[in-house]
């Protein structure tokens, strides 16, 4: 029943919510509350304006109506620094105020309060509330758009400082908008690409009559013009002017038309609904015959309806046709655009700079050669800039267009073109002394450099137009809110000035108001300036309105200048500063007290007004004037105790002299003079606890009194003195003049009426507080304890006033010494513990020297003691040692190092260091005490270094340094350097690792072994002979070797020796021989027959034998001696070998020794030749071995020599003893002797040197034999005299039988020749260098015969055949020209060659020696476009070299160019033959042959 049940109650109850009868409940989701307030709506009351503020700002065309305001929320909070501490700001959100006009930059902004309506988001909590900040007043500063930030809401619950409360924050900003359209106007405009102006009207066809459109422009102008209607149902105006650009100017003859549908457009936006476009802009455009200007074109019109008296407004363009002259172009680049910067000027060093005012620029059609420099570099002008200066320049000094920070004065921009490198976008110039013209520095150049562009730089004084100009701009801050600014003006007119920050880069809009302004310099003031740097954007405005192009900008600095005063008074007690105040306000000030009292105030600004109190030192006299430097004016108070002036810019004295002038007075005053007691600090004594202060009956402070007034004196303690320290008037004291009353003394203000004399006082002051002393535990007299240090640099005990303190410990000599245990400090006998001394501020570590630990309490109570406890460290020495040949030990401790310290106290840390030796390591440290106990120490990161702390014994400590050789630094050297053997005159001699000791030739054999042998090894190797086991002796030992037998000995390097490389050592054979003999002499010299039979025996003297023949030889026996191969000559000598000059040398020889008498003699009589001996150490030793003879009654014939003087000629010299005829017989060089004919008439021979001429010879060299009969028919020998081939380097290029001389114009050149003298058919070769700027004059280098009439040839390829007679060589010099087109210079190494352009050949000859295979010649050309070879590249001259010359004109030129080396003197041409291996005969045969002439050249 009960199942049944429930179902039918859950079916009825379905069935019900089904058809609706139970209604269905629906929960809305909750709004979710803000998290922090916001606006929901923000309004501004109508008309509401922002209100221009500030002095001078009654002006309310300066106000700014606010057209719209709008907010936004921020999605997120942003933090924003607080200046109060228990608050925490976050903005919100930001405020946007809509104007339509930008407020001025020269004046503060304010919206004025309850303008703003407002509501903020719903759901708000109650912990937040209003603060009314949107209903008071929001502030701009001046120049800014952005305003201050607004509070909003805020927390109500209270705040602290650990618990800020939060202030929400809007920000605030001005934006400009742009206004609506009053009138229809254009806003953009083009014109349909390629769109012509036709040409229209009968015989308008020729379409070459249209005009290409390049560009259409237009102008809407600032307000509409009204024109005349024809329709009185419209007033029409026009709000612009329509510009299409052409190239070509239209015909004149015929009417123009632009065809309908080619201009685009769009309107202004915001046109009212009221106007509709006419389409007037999409017709055609008409220009009538000959005009530039148009038909007027409707644009819009208003849509109501018109009538007579009231018609509609139509709107209209005007347009015109201009023509843009084209482009102008430039192959080269120009500059397009001349900038004036701010900065520039024409700067001079030692003077003013002169501000540029302006720039002009023309670019020249074609550029201009200006010069070309010595490198060949051609400078054009490609233009000129006008430099236009307000001042004329000193005459005296020269400008430049830079000025002092580097700034280039013309900024430029300069066109790009192909082909050339722009050097500087700037242009700058250099000006002489009094000039006003320059060429500027170079800006661009082409790629190779050939070509640098400039522009002609002129200074104009005055200004390019007659514009107005404002410059010279200074400006300085005042005062915090105050600046002065000065600037130069051309002409009157207004000025105005805007402010912006210095860091605004926006130049402002220029004011509407204005300040009057004089032609020359204008100076104003400017206030209510905010923080930082500011600049001041000047314009000028003449009378008809035209501004300055472009404003002059001032700089203000953030800092404001500010001065001060001095002023020096005769004591500070008598006229000394009592007070001054800076409009009204007091400024303090110092009083030093050096010869006399000087005081001091600073921080006094520019305009404000100082007045100054002071005492007076005269009693019977009235100040009566100031004087101040600078002199300002000064007005003096009816009192005659203080007087003032307006602060200038500038530091004011007063420290003349007579910088104040007294006058008598009528009434007598009397000084009122207040002492103080003092108290001493450890710096300084005598410190003034106080001072007395004396006012009259009107307050005002005074230093004298007349008779009657009552004084009131007031004792003021000090606060500066000490501030550690409080003082307290306790009496007064020590006073004249009146009477002080016992009553009186503890007064704090004392009253008393001054009499017929000077008052003197004294207020006693005595510090109170809490007395404390000072100290520590230390009773011994050690300077170098430690010292307890309290802020107030007085000495213990002293009364300090109530206040925290730190006590430390000074000094640091004490460190090692001493350990800190801390600190005692008492309050009225009780100790402090806990909270109430604060020690954890430590100074170094915890149980290192020098540890301590600050002491911070309060001072208070009546009395206090500061007591820092110490230990007494025990001390002892430590020496460091070690082995000074291995290397050395120091020991540091602190900043003290050496190798010993004392005292080293317990604690201290210790550091060795150890310094091996180039070649040792350390092994290790032994560090004991003086009872040889072992020390630990510890090994630092360096090896060499260990420390240790010094035990707490007191006893010594040495520590040493144990070092052995570092395997890794042994010598692997093991070289054998040197060997010897104490025999005299034996020596060694080394090749490789064999040593050969040479004894000498008489040593006794059987005493070698006994020699000692002494080796010189690399160091730290040692040295060992095979088969010993011990090393070799340093100072050697006997050697026990015999002769010639080798023995090795082997030399161990350090490294071998430690066992690190067994392959570091090498073995050395050691050779003992003995020396060679060294003698070499002649000991014999016979002339021997065929059979050798002794014709004659020689005889020595010094080296020389002689052989003397019997006068009765048989004459054919004479004849055959030395010639003939029938007779010997035998020599006998010790030595090996024996060698004849130019002869038979037996050493390799095959006929066998000169002692054999097999060898013929060599020598004819009356000649010699030279032997050299060889001994068997190779040492020689030389004689000479002569045959004489003297016939009966016979000449003797000596000096025999030969001289080629030409192909077929020679001369031949010999020398007779007596006079008599010569016979002589020319045979081929090398023939057998011939007979000389006696029997016919000779040739006169005198007694000395005689000379044969020969002729008709061959050029092979041939040989004479002279014979001499005198007058009883004595007959000589006959002499032999070799005749030289010819070329063979014997002839004498100096001689002839003509001479060569050069006579031309020394201005110009030189001109050399090869030789001075020369034969008929010799070669003459001549060299012409010209000097620089000069050339010879082509074709006129010539020779003339010296004789009258003489025939005059021109010289070609600088040589010629010298010809029959004397000859004189000239030719003319001109100034190198380039008018010859091709090659116009070559030259090689300065050598300048000589060019013919006529057979276009040139010539060069070249010092002898010259390598003609590389050659590198310098060639100048002219009209040549290019040349092959070209100049500077190297080049082969053996043969002659053709150089090809493409001519500019596109001909071409072909040049032979042939290279002479100069053959030098006879002694070079003999020194070449005898180096010329390749094509001549051995040298040693040339040099026989040479030497038979005896023709000895410098050389030989």
């Amino acid at each position: 029943m009960k199942k049944s049940y429930t179902r039918i109650i859950a079916f009825l109850l379905s069935l019900l919510l089904c058809v609706g009868i139970l209604p269905a409940v629906v929960f809305a989701e909750e709004a979710t509350a803000p998290k922090w307030p916001q606006l929901k709506e923000l309004t501004i009351a109508a008309g509401t304006k922002l209100t221009a503020t500030g002095a001078g700002a009654e002006d309310r065309s300066l106000d700014r109506l606010v057209t719209n305001v709008t907010f936004e929320n921020y999605e997120d909070l942003r933090e924003a620094k607080s200046t109060n501490r228990t608050q925490k700001w976050y903005l919100v959100g930001k405020i946007t105020l809509h104007v339509e006009e930008a407020p001025s930059t020269a004046w503060q902004y304010e919206l004025p309060a309850g303008t703003l309506r407002y509501t903020p988001v719903d759901g708000l909590t109650k912990d937040v509330e209003d603060t009314g900040g949107l209903t008071g007043a929001l502030g701009f500063p001046t120049g800014s758009l952005t305003g201050t930030k607004i509070s909003f809401y805020w927390e109500t619950r209270t705040a602290t400082v650990k618990n800020p409360k939060n202030v929400y924050y809007y920000e605030t900003e001005i934006v400009v908008e742009e206004p609506a359209p009053k009138w229809p106007q254009l806003k953009e405009l083009t014109i349909a690409a390629n769109t012509k102006l036709s040409a229209t009207g009968k015989g308008a066809e020729d379409r070459s009559l249209d005009r290409l459109v390049t560009n259409v422009t237009f102008e809407n102008y600032e307000e509409p013009r009204e024109v005349t209607s024809t329709n009185k149902l419209q007033k029409r105006h026009l709000v612009g002017k329509i510009t299409l650009h052409v190239e070509e100017a239209p015909s004149a003859v015929w009417q123009y038309e632009l065809p309908a549908g080619t201009l685009s457009y769009t309107p202004v936006d915001g046109l009212p609904n009221d106007v509709a476009d006419t389409r007037g802009l999409t017709g055609a455009l008409g220009f009538p015959t000959g005009s530039l200007t148009g038909t007027k074109i409707s644009f819009y019109e208003e849509t109501r309806s018109a009538t007579p008296k009231n018609p509609k407004n139509v709107y209209y363009y005007e347009t015109e046709i201009v023509v843009d002259s084209a482009e102008k172009t430039w192959d080269y680049p120009v500059i397009e655009q001349v900038i004036l910067n701010d900065y520039d000027k024409l700067f001079t060093t030692g003077g003013q700079a002169i501000t540029i005012v302006g720039l002009q620029l023309e670019n020249f059609d074609t550029a201009v050669l200006n010069s070309t420099t010595d490198k060949g570099i051609e400078e054009w002008i490609a233009g000129e800039i006008t430099v236009y200066i307000a001042q004329e320049p000193n005459p005296q000094k020269y400008y430049s267009l830079n000025d002092e920070f580097g700034h280039n004065a013309i900024s430029t921009e300069v066109t790009s073109v192909e082909g050339f490198v722009i050097h500087k976008k700037i242009v700058s110039a250099m000006f002489e002394a009094g000039q006003r013209e320059a060429i500027s520095f170079s800006y661009a150049a082409n790629s190779d450099n050939t070509k640098t562009y400039h522009y002609k730089i002129k200074i104009e004084v005055g200004y390019p137009d007659d514009g107005v100009y404002v410059l010279d701009g200074t400006g300085t801050r005042i005062a915090p809110t105050k600046a002065r600014v000065s600037f130069n003006a051309n002409q009157a007119g207004t000025y105005h000035y805007a402010v912006t920050d210095a860091t605004a880069s926006d130049i402002p809009t220029m004011p509407d108001t204005g300040a009057g302004m004089t032609a020359g310099e204008n100076t104003f003031v400017i206030d209510n300036l905010t923080e930082g740097a500011k600049k001041v954007y000047i314009w000028g405005k003449d009378a008809s309105g035209n501004v300055s192009a472009r404003p002059l900008v001032v700089n203000i600095g953030a800092e404001a200048k500010s001065y001060s005063l001095t002023f020096d008074t005769t004591t500070a007690t008598t006229d000394g500063i009592l007070r001054i105040t800076a409009d009204e306000t007091d400024v303090s000030f110092k009083t030093r007290i050096m010869v006399t009292p000087t005081t001091t105030a600073k921080g006094i600004y520019e305009g404000e007004r100082v007045t100054v109190w002071m005492g007076n030192p005269h009693t019977n006299k009235d100040l009566d004037a100031v004087k101040l430097n600078p002199d300002i004016p000064v007005t003096i108070a009816p009192d005659k105790n203080s007087f003032s002036f307006t602060m200038p810019a500038a530091d004011v004295y007063g420290t003349s002299n007579d910088w104040r002038t007294y006058v008598d007075s009528t009434k007598t005053r009397y000084t009122l003079t207040g002492k103080a007691s003092t108290f001493d600090q450890t710096n300084v004594s005598g410190i003034k606890m106080g001072h007395v202060v004396f006012k009259d009956e009107g307050g005002n402070i005074i230093t004298q009194a007349t008779n009657g007034t009552k004084v009131t004196a007031t004792p003021v303690p000090s606060t500066t003195a000490n501030y550690t320290l409080e003082f307290q008037f306790t009496e007064w004291s020590d006073a004249t003049g009146f009477t002080l009353a016992d009553a009186d003394k503890t007064k704090e203000t004392l009253t008393f009426t001054v009499g017929s004399e000077n008052i003197s006082l004294k207020a006693n002051f005595k510090p109170v507080g809490t007395k404390v002393t000072w100290g520590t535990n230390i009773t011994s007299a050690d300077t170098n304890a430690p010292q307890v240090s309290i802020p107030g640099s007085v000495s213990s005990p002293f009364v300090f006033k109530p206040q925290p303190t730190a006590a430390s410990i000074s000094g640091t000599a004490w460190h090692d010494r001493y350990e800190f245990e801390g600190w005692v400090i008492t309050r009225d006998g009780e100790t402090l513990t806990g909270d109430a001394v604060n020690t954890s501020q430590a100074v170094g570590t915890l149980g290192t020297p020098g540890y301590w630990t600050w002491a911070k309490f309060d001072i208070s109570g009546k009395e206090m003691t500061v007591t820092a406890n110490f230990h007494e460290r025990k001390f002892a020495s430590v020496t460091a040692v070690a082995d000074a040949t291995m290397g050395s030990a120091t020991v540091t401790v602190g900043e003290n190092t050496g190798t010993s310290q004392y005292p080293v106290y317990e604690g201290q840390s210790v550091t060795l260091t150890a310094t091996p030796g180039e070649r040792y390591t350390l092994k290790g440290w032994e560090v004991k005490d003086v009872d040889k106990k072992d020390v630990t120490y510890t090994v630092a990161e360096d090896v060499n270094v260990a420390t240790f702390i010094m035990p707490a014994t007191g006893k010594d400590i040495t520590a040493k340094a144990i070092f052995e050789v570092d395997p890794a630094k042994a010598s692997p050297a093991c070289d054998l350097s040197n060997v010897t053997l104490n025999i005299p005159g034996a020596t060694s001699e080394r090749s490789g690792t064999k040593y050969t000791i040479t004894v000498p030739a008489n040593t006794d054999e059987a005493a070698l072994a006994q020699a000692v042998l002494k080796f010189e090894i690399s160091k730290y190797a040692a040295v060992k002979k095979t088969g010993e086991a011990d090393n070799w002796p340093a100072e050697g030992k006997a050697c026990g070797m015999t002769l010639d037998q080798a023995v090795t000995f082997t030399v161990y390097s350090e490294k071998c020796l430690l066992g690190k490389d067994d392959t570091a050592k090498a073995d050395y054979t050691v050779t003992i021989t003995k020396a060679k003999s060294s003698e070499k002499d002649i000991t014999a010299v016979k002339l021997l027959n065929a059979d050798k039979s002794v014709i004659a025996e020689g005889k020595l003297s010094g080296t020389t034998w002689t052989i003397t023949l019997p006068s009765d030889t048989d004459k054919a026996l004479i004849n055959k001696i030395g010639t003939s191969p029938d007779v010997f000559m035998q020599i006998n000598y010790t030595g090996v070998s024996l060698a004849q000059a130019e002869g038979y040398d037996d050493a390799t020889g095959i006929i066998g020794k000169w002692s054999s008498g097999n060898v013929m003699c060599g020598i004819s009589p009356n000649s010699s030749k030279t032997f050299t001996v060889t001994a068997e150490d190779d040492s020689t030793k030389t004689y000479t071995v002569e045959i004489k003879y003297t016939a009966p009654n016979a000449p003797t014939l000596s000096n025999g020599s030969a001289t080629r003087t030409s192909k077929t000629a020679a001369t031949v010299k010999f020398t007779s003893s007596e006079a008599g005829n010569y016979f002589y017989k020319v045979v081929d060089h090398g023939a057998a002797v011939p007979t000389v004919d006696t029997s016919k008439n000779g040739t006169s021979a005198v007694k000395g040197e005689n000379t044969i001429t020969l002729s008709n010879l061959t050029e092979d060299a041939r040989d004479i034999y002279i014979v001499v009969v005198n007058a009883s028919r004595g007959e000589s020998a006959a002499l032999k005299v070799e005749i030289p081939a010819y070329g063979s380097g014997s002839e004498t290029p100096d001689t002839g039988k003509f001479t060569i001389t050069v006579n031309a114009p020394t201005k110009g050149g030189t001109i050399t020749t090869n030789r001075t003298k020369a034969d008929k058919g010799d070669e003459i070769v001549v060299t012409v260098k010209p000097d620089s700027g000069y050339q010879m004059v082509e074709g006129s280098l010539t020779y003339s015969l010296a004789v009258a009439g003489g025939e005059t040839v021109k010289i070609t390829g600088n040589r010629f055949t010298m010809p029959a007679g004397n000859v004189t060589i000239t030719c003319k010099w001109e100034t190198a020209t380039t008018t010859a087109k091709g090659i116009t210079s070559f030259s090689i190494s300065g050598v300048v060659g000589a060019v013919n352009n006529t057979t276009n050949t040139i010539t060069i000859t070249l010092p002898r020696g010259t390598d003609v295979t590389k050659l590198t010649p310098v060639i100048a050309t002219n009209g040549v476009k290019s040349l092959t070879p070209g100049s500077g590249e190297t080049v082969d001259f053996t043969n002659a070299v053709t150089y090809t010359a493409a001519m500019e004109d596109g001909s071409s030129k072909t040049y032979t160019v042939t290279v002479y080396v100069d053959k030098g003197t006879l002694a070079d041409q003999f020194w070449d033959k005898l180096t010329d291996f390749a094509t001549q005969v051995p040298w040693w045969e040339y040099a026989k042959h040479q030497q038979s002439t005896s023709k000895y050249p410098k050389y030989w």
